[in-house]
């Protein structure tokens, strides 16, 4: 990308005063302010479309590419929900840290084994809330692994009974092999 100041460098150049009204003017004024005029164009032309694809828009999702947003404050904010009630998940379920901040899921009767994939990168935290509901009257166990599981309050593994789903929250502290837990 070309710099602000590359174009400015050529719009500076541009002779402002250039042809001088009743005099014979040398051609060479009128082909070095077209020259000018057509490098500084160039240069806003590559900066507008570096822009149009890097710059924050208002209407799409926007990839920060786990670069540091600094001095923000947010108002009025919310977490994406990923729902997947709709199919009964059977066996071992991985949960997909980018689908979401709010997780649901819906699980048969048996055991399951929740990870997590796709967790902040490092020196990164990030933090999920998950919701697993049970399709089954019958006895559902849940229990989570990671290579280091810390265990905050949820005696493992947690029987799910009833119509009420049961809450958790997952973070992470910048290790991809650590995974914090506790059941709310």
């Amino acid at each position: 990308m070309s710099t602000l100041n590359t174009a400015s460098v050529f719009i500076n150049k541009i002779n402002q005063n250039f042809p001088v009204s009743g005099r014979d003017n040398d051609t060479q004024g009128f082909r070095d302010n077209f020259k000018n005029i057509r490098q500084a164009l160039i240069y806003t032309d590559e900066d507008v479309e570096y822009l149009k694809i890097n710059a924050v828009k208002l209407s799409e999702t926007n990839n920060f590419g786990d670069n540091i947003i600094e001095r923000a404050s947010f108002k009025d904010c919310s977490d994406i929900v990923y729902d997947e009630t709709e199919t009964i998940q059977t066996g071992d379920v991985e949960l997909d840290y980018s689908n979401g901040g709010f997780q649901k899921y819906k699980i048969s009767s048996g055991t399951h084994s929740f990870s997590v994939i796709n967790l902040p990168p490092t020196n990164r935290s990030g933090t999920m809330m998950l919701a697993i509901s049970t399709a089954s009257t019958f006895a559902t166990t849940v229990t989570f692994s990671a290579v280091n599981l810390y265990n905050y309050g949820a005696s493992l593994p947690v029987t799910i009974t009833g119509p009420n789903p049961a809450l958790f929250q997952l973070w992470s502290d910048g290790d991809s092999d650590n995974l914090y837990l506790k059941q709310i």
